[in-house]
């Protein structure tokens, strides 16, 4: 956890670029009544510790920037996502912050805030289509190799392991690939992987 909570804050410095960049790219954009500008951020979800980091550290970073942050959880949910979005146009933002639900379907969202040219910005997981300024993510395939690395460590060569994930999601796929290909590399023996949706699995 500690790893992914140091990576949370790496990706948070990365996304202080962004919201210098959202000032420069939509210098357009209607300001609220007080002045402030609007960024607009749904994650994946707020009930783990990398997210909570995530969370507090843009809240902090885009209000010291003179922003007003509207930050939403789509709660692991595709639909609640779409509708994070439509409730973050409504204020007008300057720019959109995506951790996106699902890789491969994302764009039908994406496409809501660019009919409105509002810039839109990706952070962990990445959108396989759609049409996204920038994205901001640590190395997931690395992170799969380290924890395979550290399984192999504690449960030794032909040991047996299940995964249990979240499918749909760039950053999962590419962490699961890394631990698969370090971990078979390292001896251990993979049984079936399970569907983290099917077991209600939070992971």
């Amino acid at each position: 956890m500690k790893k992914r909570t140091a990576t949370a804050a790496t990706i948070l410095a990365a996304l202080g670029f962004i919201l210098c960049a959202a000032l420069i790219l939509a210098p357009s954009c209607s300001k609220k009544g007080d002045g402030k500008k609007v960024i607009g951020v749904s994650l994946l979800k707020e009930n783990d510790d990398f997210y909570k980091t995530l969370k507090k550290g843009l809240q902090e970073t885009g209000e010291k920037m003179g922003y007003e942050m509207v930050i939403l959880s789509a709660d692991t949910d595709e639909d609640k996502q779409d509708k994070n979005m439509d409730a973050i146009l409504l204020k007008n933002p300057s720019a959109v912050v995506l951790c996106p639900v699902n890789s491969r379907g994302v764009h039908t969202i994406i496409k809501k805030a660019t009919a409105q040219n509002v810039p839109v910005f990706t952070a962990d997981i990445a959108a396989e289509r759609g049409e996204v300024v920038a994205h901001i993510a640590s190395d997931n395939y690395m992170g799969g190799q380290l924890a395979a690395e550290r399984m192999a460590k504690l449960i030794g060569k032909g040991g047996l392991v299940t995964i249990i994930y979240q499918p749909g999601t760039e950053s999962v796929a590419a962490r699961v690939k890394g631990f698969v290909d370090k971990g078979s590399e390292l001896g251990l023996t993979f049984i079936k992987d399970t569907d983290g949706n099917i077991m209600q699995y939070d992971g």
